[in-house]
């Protein structure tokens, strides 16, 4: 009786090993609110698929920097030809915002995830999310750049729930 419960205690514990040794960008992605965005994120990087867990959250780093360097030129754009003042001055503040996470907030999240910092480096990514929602936000439902701002806003909440994975 003993030796079947120690038997079969062992055959579960190797189950659950196997398993854990899966793919793990699907294993990380599945503990992120937007899995199917993480996939399609992470994927598309060919660094994925040598990459540990740590190395994923910098890809997803990278990802949310790319998509708010968009967004900050869109609204470059958009003010070179904006004549309307209270657009002019929300793009202004679009461009302040997701400038800001492009050459700082982002930086600071990799240096953080670099030097194993992962609660500061999931809080500096947050903050790049909420910027970018705030930038949308102020247009009160007529922002021009809601797909840019909506891109840079999921890929800056995705980096922080894969970092979140990190402890």
């Amino acid at each position: 009786m003993r030796r079947s419960i120690v038997i079969s205690l062992f055959l579960c514990f190797s189950l659950l090993v196997v398993g854990s040794t899966g793919d793990p960008v699907e294993t990380t992605c599945s503990k992120t609110g937007n899995h199917d965005l993480c996939l399609s994120t992470l994927r598309a990087d060919p660094r994925s698929s040598s990459a540990d867990i740590k190395g994923l959250a910098e890809i997803a780093l990278d990802a949310a920097s790319a998509k708010s360097n968009e967004a900050l030129n869109y609204f470059l754009d958009l003010l070179r030809g904006e004549g309307d003042p209270v657009h002019s001055r929300f793009c202004g503040t679009c461009i302040d915002t997701h400038g800001g996470n492009v050459k700082r907030i982002i930086p600071e999240a990799l240096t953080d995830l670099t030097n194993n910092q992962f609660a500061s480096a999931k809080e500096s990514i947050t903050t790049a999310a909420t910027n970018a929602q705030w930038c949308e936000d102020q247009f009160a439902g007529s922002s021009p750049g809601t797909g840019q701002n909506k891109a840079a806003h999921d890929t800056a909440a995705l980096a922080a729930d894969v970092i979140g994975t990190l402890g």
